[in-house]
Parts: C-alpha cells; structure tokens; sequence
C-alpha cells in the first residue's frame, strides 16, 4: 500500500475507496461508508493494513459532517458532496478508528515502526474529538489555593503506580514547586484542570535530562469522579499545546508504570509515540519499571 502522508486520504487505499463513492449514486453513499466501517470495526484478530486505512478515511468522511468538521482533512477524498450524518454513523466510525488505531492493527504497526507516529496519532485524536466531542476543559496555572488538590490526590488509589502517599511535609514541599512553576521566567509548568465549574485535577510539564539531553517530563492526574469523561485526555493535549508554544526543548517525554494501562492508553490517544521499556526513578530512590513515551514539538 502506497503511503506518502499522513492524512486520512494520503494513500492509495483510501484514494480506491473515495473513486469508489465518486462512482455511485449519492444515495447510496451510506451503504458503502457504512460497510466500510463494518469491515473494520466487526472485524476479530488482525486488522490488515488497507482495511485500516479506509475506515480511517471512512470514519473521516463522517467527522467531516459533524460541528467543527471543516477540521477534517478530506483532501485526496471524494469529487462529490457526501451526505450528513447521524448518532449511528458516529459510533460506527469511532469503533472503526478505535481497531484501525489499536493493538492488532497492522496500519498502526506500519506508523509505529516509522518517525510520523505521532503526527499520525494526532491526525486519528482530531478524527476521535470530532465524532465524540470533549467535554470544555481548562488548564489554569496553579495558585496558592490548590494545597487541597495535592492532598486530594495524595491516596493509595491515585498514588498506586507513583510510589504511593507522601507525608505532609513532601506535599508542602510539591505546593512551593508547583507555584514556582506560575512565575513567567519558569521553564517548568503545573495546572490545575478545570471541568466546567469545577477542579478535577492536576496536568504540567518540568525540565528533565533524559539519555544525555534536555527534554520535558509531562504528568498529570485526574480524581476518580472525572474520569471515563475524556477529561485527563483533553488536559494532556492542551498542556502540550502550552508546551509547543513555549518551545524550550525539542520534546516531551512520559513514563507510565508498565502496569499503569489507563496512562499508557491516554499516552498513544494524546500523540505520543513509545519508545520502549525503561527503568525510571520516582519517587527518588524508587526505581520503576515505566513505558517511555516521546511527543515532539519542534
């Protein structure tokens, strides 16, 4: 299969498949994005790499018909005007982009295995937001009223993959970090995550040397009652923006516990592309075995 970018057209599956639908009756344009949607998304085991690369351009076609779908890149897509769409189409398409994107996808492996990973995962995040959008997120830079966020946070549950509970010496200590990062001249950053009126968490970025140079560690932590809602997600993706425009180092960098699915999950889903196992040092003296994820900004 012919690749030469990343958008949901950019190869000669999905190019075969928007001369497909330019051939038929508009009428019956449904029928075969529907199948094609099929295909992958009803599909068991290995999903092949042209199957995956039309139910992206598929899946594509039907977020361009949703609000904000201008977003949408449809270049190299089909001649004619493809209908709207409903509630059916959308989680039809978002279960085929979930197979195309996966674990047994051989178009996922192909990206992986090449340096426009991640650009190919945001271009599959775009697609995901316009069929289900997010909730209204917002990252605000951390304030000397936030002590009770570190110590909302500071339970066996949400310490579990991160060494566990610090005294309450070391949060008093992580609250004067976390409001240096506010300071203009701060290459570090800490947010507090705003869900509609209220506070559901933590996200930011910090200075870390990494295999001899410069990059930013990214973390974050959202409380049990947010999550499911795509809140930890859209507070990564607006706290990479801030880092991007920024541009202090060349890349960001995250480490997971191996263990930790959810967070790995949320890593790929953001745009990150994984580098590999690694051992990592968190809390000091504690030694991890963590997934090394990398997000590029320049």
């Amino acid at each position: 299969m012919g690749t030469w970018d990343t958008g949901p057209f950019d190869n000669d599956a999905a190019r075969a498949f928007a001369a497909e639908l330019d051939e038929v009756d508009q009428a019956f344009q449904p029928e075969v994005v529907r199948r094609v949607l099929l295909d992958a998304a009803d599909s068991t085991g290995r999903l092949d790499a042209g199957t995956g690369a039309r139910a992206v351009a598929a899946a594509a076609l039907v977020a361009a018909g949703q609000p904000g779908g201008a977003a949408a890149d449809l270049r190299g897509g089909p001649e004619n005007p493809v209908p709207s769409w409903d509630e059916q189409y959308r989680e039809l398409a978002a279960r085929a982009l979930a197979r195309a994107g996966g674990p047994e996808s051989e178009l996922a492996e192909l990206w992986e295995a090449g340096d426009a990973a991640g650009m190919w995962r945001r271009e599959l995040a775009l697609l995901r937001d316009l069929l289900h959008p997010e909730p209204e997120i917002r990252i605000e830079p951390w304030t000397a009223e936030d002590l009770w966020l570190i110590r909302r946070a500071n339970t066996p549950e949400m310490t579990a993959h991160t060494g566990g509970p610090e005294t309450e010496e070391k949060l008093l200590d992580r609250q004067r970090r976390y409001l240096d990062t506010a300071r203009p001249d701060s290459v570090d950053r800490m947010f507090r995550i705003r869900f509609g009126d209220e506070l559901a968490g933590s996200v930011g970025y910090w200075k870390r040397t990494w295999l001899g140079k410069e990059v930013y560690e990214s973390g974050w932590g959202v409380f049990p009652e947010f999550r499911g809602q795509g809140v930890a997600a859209r507070a990564v993706r607006l706290a990479l923006a801030s880092a991007q425009e920024e541009a202090r180092f060349a890349e960001v960098r995250a480490y997971p516990s191996v263990h930790n699915a959810p967070s790995n999950a949320l890593c790929r889903k953001a745009g990150f592309t994984f580098v590999g196992p690694c051992e990592f040092e968190h809390p000091p003296g504690h030694f991890m075995r963590c997934n090394d994820w990398r997000y590029e900004l320049l």
